[in-house]
């Protein structure tokens, strides 16, 4: 027969390994992880619609002081990007023979019930 230690001793390590370990952590971002994908798809939605051609071969500065918005680094990320795909070069400070483009967000955000509108205001001129 078993002992009582024993079986107190298999029902202890029983419920050990059944409760296991958790932990809460709480993330404090600017937005959800639903907010986010929802806002970069709308973001790339919108830049796909900007013809990005005309910046092969040109010297692209991108002016980011007028654009302020929680997702400044996903929108500048993502205008790079389309600038080096479309063969453009992106200079760390502006010269006369750069093409300096501000960018300014009319509106990025999202209104209830979870719709996302991304308005961009693209300002374009030549130093």
């Amino acid at each position: 027969m078993h002992s009582p230690s024993l079986y107190l001793t298999k029902l202890t390590l029983l419920a050990i390994v059944l409760t296991g370990c958790t932990s809460t952590s709480t993330s404090n971002t600017a937005r959800t992880a639903k907010e986010q994908m929802l806002l970069s798809n709308a973001i790339d939605q919108s830049l796909d619609k900007v013809d990005f051609m005309p910046l092969s071969g040109q010297n692209v500065f991108i002016e980011e002081k007028y654009l302020e918005c929680v997702d400044k680094t996903y929108v500048l990320g993502s205008v790079r990007h389309r600038v080096l795909k479309a063969g453009g070069t992106l200079p760390r400070q502006p010269t006369r023979l750069t093409l300096s483009w501000n960018f300014a967000a009319a509106v990025l955000g999202q209104t209830l019930p979870m719709r996302i509108s991304v308005f961009p205001k693209l300002l374009c001129r030549v130093c």
